[in-house]
């Protein structure tokens, strides 16, 4: 009987003794290192640069969407239209052929739309990593930021022209 009474004691010692193991295992974190005034000078360029690469491909994207829309309602009256062709009047055929030649050249061109939008999605993740690996989780002094903003309305103002 004393050997299990011995083993319940010590069940809780060992268990402190691996949790303080386990817990004196892991490094310390490294303390972040404050954004130089010239990184934090690249890190707002970059997101004024995000911001508005976001504002242009959500355009792009809305005007890709709306051409579409118009594209599928054109087939969609083409396919309607297509029991009600004269097959027996030339004039008739051609008329509707051209119509769907029309509407194929407009999904070609939309298509290669679509390809020129993919490509400004891509290039807005390519900057959004580049300042997630510069900027992101790294603190930086209120003062210097604040510098740089009035840096950047001085700028503004010096480059707005004068009023007469």
């Amino acid at each position: 009987m004393l050997p299990t009474r011995i083993a319940f004691r010590s069940a809780p010692v060992f268990l402190l003794t691996v949790a303080a193991a386990a817990f004196a295992a892991e490094p310390p974190k490294p303390k972040p290192v404050n954004l130089t005034r010239d990184e934090l000078r690249v890190c707002m360029t970059l997101k004024d640069e995000i911001d508005t690469r976001r504002v242009a491909y959500e355009r792009d994207v809305k005007a890709h969407d709306d051409a579409w829309q118009l594209i599928v309602k054109e087939t969609s009256d083409i396919n309607a239209a297509k029991d009600s062709v004269d097959t027996k009047d030339p004039k008739s055929v051609t008329a509707f052929n051209d119509r769907i030649t029309a509407r194929n050249k407009n999904a070609e061109a939309h298509n290669a739309r679509a390809q020129a939008v993919n490509t400004s999605g891509t290039e807005l993740q390519g900057v959004q990593k580049r300042y997630i690996d510069a900027c992101n989780d790294r603190p930086f002094l209120v003062g210097d930021r604040e510098a740089l903003l009035k840096e950047r309305a001085a700028a503004a103002a010096a480059s707005a022209p004068a009023k007469p």
